[in-house]
Formats: structure tokens, sequence, C-alpha cells
């Protein structure tokens, strides 16, 4: 016994990449506690009775949990079992010969054209999941002929359903004496051309790339993957805007740090300035009252000796003295070095400049600039010898 339930209704896919794409057939195969006509009857009197049959929710249960144990098949038009009602009429009334002609035009039924992927209950609808055999069509010309017209087939919905193959149902009546068919023993799927209803469909005919979309749970995985990975990279983002923002508001502390430090340090080298201004006005009046007070005594204000004197309107120049000097001494230096060497001088300028650097000398005298008399006094006198403390007014 077999009941065709088909779909009217197809929606068409297709994603091409790689030498051996997938083909995909998706539908849903039988809709719980909802009539299919099935036949038609002729009543005694001539008249024509509808027959129908109802698929109980317990019954697509137990195909679903049948479908984990069995090796369902999925052909075209019922192929399969047509061809074993073939073979089994012929046999043992066929030569040889024929016999192998059969099998040869059979023989495409040996490879599976199609399996079944997954089946599930979504409400009271028990969904069919198939995949086209992709190797199928490289069997040889007659194969792909085959496959070719039964992909078109479905694509351009010339096959638009799907029909359970079964056996052992477990049929009760209702009051209208149709059938409920509340078990069966699963065999396999068959895509059909013949519709039965609107509510059972082939929903998806699709091309899809090998790996790509294998099944509805890695689709799903990828999705939560790419989901995943954003929410990551968002979190990413806002750890580097963290990041960045206490990056500014430490630099913005450290600024305000080191303005700080700096205030403090121009505050402490104000105050020192302001400290040593003060501590020289200070020492300044100081020293004015002990000039005051030494004048009470009778001692002489302190001057600086001759010697470190700088008569008015002169002004000695270090370097230009210096200069000279070596260039006075070059010839007395340059003697000397070749006597160090253990060598004869071809001409001896060991007393070389001798006259000039007398008359140097007297430039810098502690007496130069000063006015005769007043140099040999201080000479006499010995008063370059002596100190301040040394000079004492007589009272």
């Amino acid at each position: 016994m077999k009941y065709n339930i088909v779909a009217d209704k197809i929606e068409v896919r297709s994603i091409k990449s790689g030498d051996k794409p997938r083909y995909i057939v998706n539908g849903t195969a039988i809709v719980a506690n909802k009539k299919h006509l099935y036949d038609y009857a002729k009543n005694k009197d001539g008249s024509v009775k509808t027959l129908k049959n109802l698929f109980t929710p317990h019954c697509i249960a137990s195909i679903k949990e049948q479908a984990k144990h069995k090796t369902l098949f999925v052909d075209t038009q019922h192929e399969l079992v047509r061809d074993a009602s073939i073979k089994s009429i012929l046999k043992g009334k066929l030569n040889s010969e024929e016999q192998k002609q059969v099998d040869t035009m059979m023989k495409r039924k040996e490879l599976p054209i199609s399996k079944i992927t997954d089946i599930d209950i979504s409400g009271d609808s028990l969904n069919v999941y198939t995949e086209l055999n992709p190797v199928f069509r490289e069997v040889d010309e007659d194969h792909q002929k085959y496959f070719d017209a039964v992909w078109y087939s479905l694509e351009n919905k010339y096959l638009n359903g799907i029909s359970i193959n079964f056996a052992d149902a477990k049929v009760a009546l209702d009051d209208n004496g149709d059938k409920l068919i509340d078990d069966i023993d699963i065999l396999g799927f068959s895509y059909v051309d013949s519709p039965a209803g609107y509510d059972h469909s082939i929903y998806e005919v699709a091309i899809r790339a090998i790996g790509d979309g294998i099944n509805e749970g890695e689709q799903k995985m990828e999705e939560e993957k790419v989901k995943l990975d954003a929410e990551k990279a968002k979190l990413e983002e806002e750890k580097k805007q963290i990041a960045e923002e206490k990056a500014t508001i430490a630099k913005q502390k450290e600024t305000e740090e080191v303005q700080k430090q700096k205030d403090a340090q121009k505050k402490i080298e104000d105050d020192l300035v302001a400290k040593t201004e003060e501590a020289r006005k200070v020492s300044e009046e100081n020293a004015k009252l002990k000039d005051e007070l030494n004048s009470a005594k009778g001692v002489v204000k302190q001057i600086p000796p001759p010697s470190q004197q700088k008569p008015e309107g002169k002004n000695y120049d270090e370097k230009f003295y210096g200069d000279n000097l070596k260039d006075i001494t070059s010839g007395h230096d340059e003697t000397m070095e070749i006597i160090k060497r253990g060598q004869k001088p071809m001409i001896d300028k060991s007393m070389s400049g001798f006259g000039k650097l007398v008359n140097l000398q007297s430039k810098i005298s502690p007496t130069a600039g000063m006015d005769k008399q007043d140099a040999e006094y201080a000479k006499e006198h010995r008063l370059l010898d002596r100190s301040d403390g040394d000079i004492v007014a007589i009272k």
C-alpha cells in the first residue's frame, strides 16, 4: 500500500561553486490531522465516492523515530518500487540476453540518485530534507542525461511533490469511512508530479557549494560566530576607548602635577632671590654701619691696596697679555724643546724676547699707571706688602 503526499509549491535557489555542487531538495511530506484525497470509488448506484486518509501525529512521530535507525531511499516517481516489481514479474521468464538488457536499462537504479539528510517535525508538519548525489551524473552519458532531467524537472516544477513509500499501515476508519493512519513501516520517499494539497510543499530546490551551509545548525553556528566576533570587536573598541580615556586623564594629571612642581619651584626660586636681595641689603647696611663704627674709633677706611686697584681709565686685558706672552717666549720655548730632545739648536734663542718680557712686566706692575711720586712712596713704605688691617690712623 502506498499513498502520495505531494506538493505544488517549489522555491528555486542556485549557488554554484567548485566542481561538485550540492543539490538540495527540501519539502513537507505530511501534515497530521488533515485529510487528503488518495483515490475514487464507484458506488452501486453509479455515483463516485472520494477516498481520503489522515495521518495522526503519532504516525509522523513514528516516521521521524524510524528514520534514526533505518536507511531510507529517495527516488523519482517510485522507480525503485516499480523496478523491483518489474524484476519480480520477469523473473524466470527471460533468457540470459534479455535479462542482461533489462539489467542494463535499470543499472542506474543501483547507484542512489538522492539521500535523506534530515527529518524533523514542525508543528503538525513532517519536513523532509534531501540531497541529490552529484557523482550520479558522472557514471556515464545515460546517468548524466537522467540526472539532468530529474534536476530540471525539480527546478521547473514538473516534479513538485514528495510521496512516501511504506508498508504495514495501522489503519482505522472514522465516522465518514475515511482512513486514519496511526503508524506505518516507512521505506522511503519519492519525488512525484501529482500534487494533492497546497500544504505539502517542496519549499526549497537549490544548488549549494560544497561546505556552504551544510545544514541549518552549522548556519546558525556561523551566524552566532559572526555575531560573537562583532560583539568581541565592539568590546575591544570600547576597551580601546577606555584605555585612551585613561591615558588622557593620566596625561592631564601628569601635566597638572608637573605644572604644580614648576609653580612650587618658581616660588622657591623667587623666595630665594628675595631673601638673597634682602641679605645683600642687610650686608650693605652692616658694612655701612661697620665703616661708621670704624670712623668713630679712628680706624682708617679699608681701601684696596694699589696692587688691587685699577687706575681710572685703565683696563688691562688678560687675554691680550697672555697672547703677547706666548709670542714673546716662542723662540725660547722652541730652543728649550730642541735641547730636551738631546739636540743642539742651530740658533740659540733661549734669551729671545727677554727685553720685551721685561717691558711687558713693567706694564702689569702694581704701580703701573700710578704717579711716579706715589709709586716711589708705595715702594719705600712697602705699602704693597701690607693688609687692610695693618693700616690704622694715629688717634
